[in-house]
């Protein structure tokens, strides 16, 4: 996505007097009748079905009757984040998501912090009133001073964790940056909204994970990339998945999506996940590889938080038919599954980190491997590679029954 633009730096640059003039409000949480409450789920999930057969407009009209109905719970202002900039209408996202944070003073939610910098973004774009930015702005600011405290020593770059110096050198030369575009956030429609969570909570399902060490070390989670190769259908390595276990996909934004394991193969070393009900903006497959340069987009730095993808250098032998395809990459990246590009579409997928010399799956196999999966039409929406990866995450059988 394009850098902030200089008006919205002139916004928030205001935003910071304003918020600190803002006095703090109690600590209360909104409450509503239960009758109340279920009306509003109802008109979610309601959404979220019209949602789902490509009535988005629909869809943003029922959320909007649920945000206005009741003290909207954070799924569904995610939800009607998203949906509020596939249909153009930024304002009505960023209006929920300001009034979610302004009613939750002692935490800070990251996921819908991070919205509210999208929504802003594209707000200011827009040319919206500079009033409704600027008070938007403040909003954000005070949320992102208080998410800050929480993590002494570290500094937020738009959706990013990064250090004081790193966020000294950045501000002398650049501007943060934020996703183009949000994610839907799936509910079940057995489960409460949640309450509030603290600063370092993340989505999967209607359930909360709290990413603590204690919570880490219970589950056990095993991590790599996958790649949306169509708007429900995700290609990563036949390694890092296993029957039984529970998986998961976590955005760099931190949204985290439960997803199915579709099928799996030992001998290419590729597995096909599912996002049920997703819609996601996903990689297209080269026709074929060229006489050209490739990159990798890999992480390749540890991180607590949202993952960091980059774009890496990689060279390689054309592939052989029936045998491994061998790449040699610039860094070594910390997980599996990081997609080959070439020209902006994928080319291929490593099956091994940790080193620099990998072994990948080539496009033949990738393209044999999704057979009738593959979508029949290419995806039109332009996005860096980096911003259509997530992180896979899955818990053993083992360790989910502890």
């Amino acid at each position: 996505m394009k850098p902030l633009s200089c008006r919205l730096i002139v916004i928030l640059l205001a935003a910071t007097v304003a918020c600190a003039q803002q006095t703090p409000t109690p600590a209360d949480e909104p409450s509503q009748p239960v009758d109340q409450a279920a009306s509003t789920a109802d008109l979610h999930q309601a959404a979220l079905a019209q949602y789902r057969q490509g009535s988005t407009k629909e869809a943003f009209e029922l959320l909007s009757t649920a945000v206005a109905a009741a003290n909207a719970d954070r799924l569904l202002v995610l939800n009607f984040a998203a949906i509020s900039l596939e249909v153009d209408q930024p304002l009505a996202g960023l209006t929920a998501a300001t009034d979610y944070l302004k009613s939750h003073p002692q935490t800070v939610d990251e996921a819908v912090l991070n919205a509210t910098g999208t929504l802003l973004v594209r707000a200011t774009q827009q040319q919206a009133d500079a009033s409704e930015l600027e008070a938007a702005g403040a909003v954000f600011m005070q949320k992102q001073a208080q998410l800050e405290h929480t993590r002494p020593g570290m500094k937020r770059w738009g959706t990013r964790w990064i250090s004081p110096q790193e966020y000294r050198e950045r501000s002398t030369s650049s501007v943060p940056e934020f996703p183009a575009t949000l994610e839907l956030v799936e509910v079940n429609p057995a489960d409460a909204p949640p309450p509030a969570r603290s600063p370092i909570s993340r989505t999967d399902d209607a359930e909360a994970i709290r990413r603590t060490p204690d919570a880490a070390a219970r589950t056990r989670p095993e991590s790599s990339l996958a790649v949306p190769i169509a708007g429900d259908l995700l290609l990563t390595t036949a390694a890092s998945v296993e029957p039984g276990g529970t998986l998961s996909i976590e955005s760099s934004a931190g949204v985290i999506q439960p997803v199915h394991l579709l099928r799996i193969d030992r001998q290419s070393g590729l597995a096909l996940l599912r996002l049920p009900g997703g819609r996601m903006p996903f990689l297209n497959l080269a026709d074929s590889l060229k006489a050209a340069p490739i990159e990798c987009v890999a992480v390749t730095e540890s991180t607590l938080f949202q993952m960091t993808p980059k774009t890496i250098a990689a060279t390689a032998s054309p592939p052989q038919r029936g045998q491994k395809w061998n790449i040699d990459l610039q860094t070594s990246p910390r997980l599996a599954g990081s997609p080959l590009i070439q020209d902006g579409q994928m080319v291929g997928i490593p099956l091994d980190a940790l080193t620099t010399h990998v072994t990948a799956a080539a496009l033949d196999d990738v393209r044999i491997f999704i057979g009738s999966d593959l979508p029949p039409a290419p995806s039109y929406i332009t996005m860096t590679p980096a911003a259509c990866v997530y992180q896979l995450r899955r818990n053993s059988a083992k360790a989910a029954g502890r």
